[in-house]
């Protein structure tokens, strides 16, 4: 029995201990110049089963952050091509416009989140509970997982909705606590005006590198899904930054 009991407190202080290394590693200054190409895309479907309505774009960004703020810098031939967009779609309705959708979505706060992600990711463990970690490896590093339930915060509008919430992460880190990469899922069930029900999906993926004393997002996916009321509505959005000095990372 003292046995068993000295190996669960073991057991639940590796964990804590584990989860103090990657908190800590998240406790970064934030202070050092940071350059990137961003290329991102997003695909969407949306409408009823028999008439679906697909939507795809493309974005490249060229990033830099320092002592004088976030700078963004569009290429000449994506400008061309939102201001042609918007000329080609005015008086239209429904009319395609890839690029400027796409670079409406990689808006000023997503680069920001990408480029200096430790305060996005330790407010996420603020909802997360640790239930799990095991010795694993990451693309042939050896890495801790660490597995989460998350509990999102919700209003009292949204309470009296959603009826079911299952929501969870894994975090692979370094053996000095830094994260190196990310998984998330989300499902829910819910009812709207009593009589619609509606579904709801995500799951996200991400991967970290260090630049100075800064975390920085290599690459990140997500991918949603709703069905509710008869229509249906997908989206996938991808996201690789390249850093000055470090390959692009893997799509």
């Amino acid at each position: 029995m003292r046995i068993a009991l000295l190996l669960l407190l073991t057991a639940s202080s590796l964990r804590a201990d584990s989860l103090s290394a990657l908190r800590d590693s998240l406790r970064l200054a934030g202070d050092d110049p940071v350059n990137a190409v961003i290329d991102f895309s997003f695909a969407e479907t949306n409408g009823d089963e028999k008439k679906p309505n697909t939507v795809e774009g493309r974005a490249c960004a060229t990033v830099s952050l320092g002592a004088a703020g976030l700078n963004v810098a569009w290429s000449p031939e994506q400008l061309d091509a939102a201001v042609r967009e918007q000329r080609e779609g005015a008086g239209k309705a429904h009319h395609p416009e890839p690029t400027r959708q796409a670079m409406s979505r990689l808006g000023a706060t997503q680069i920001y989140d990408y480029i200096d992600a430790s305060g996005g990711l330790l407010q996420r463990l603020e909802t997360a509970t640790l239930q799990g970690e095991k010795e694993d490896s990451w693309q042939g590093q050896p890495a801790r997982l660490l597995t989460f339930r998350i509990d999102p915060p919700l209003s009292a509008e949204d309470r009296k909705m959603i009826k079911q919430i299952e929501a969870s992460a894994k975090v692979w880190i370094a053996p000095d606590g830094t994260p190196l990469a990310a998984e998330s899922a989300l499902r829910l069930k819910g009812r709207a005006m009593v009589v619609i029900s509606f579904e709801h999906s995500e799951a996200e993926q991400f991967t970290f590198a260090r630049a100075g004393d800064r975390l920085v997002i290599t690459s990140h996916q997500r991918e949603t899904a709703d069905n509710g009321g008869g229509q249906h509505q997908k989206s996938k959005t991808t996201a690789t930054l390249q850093l000055a000095g470090l390959p692009l990372a893997a799509k």
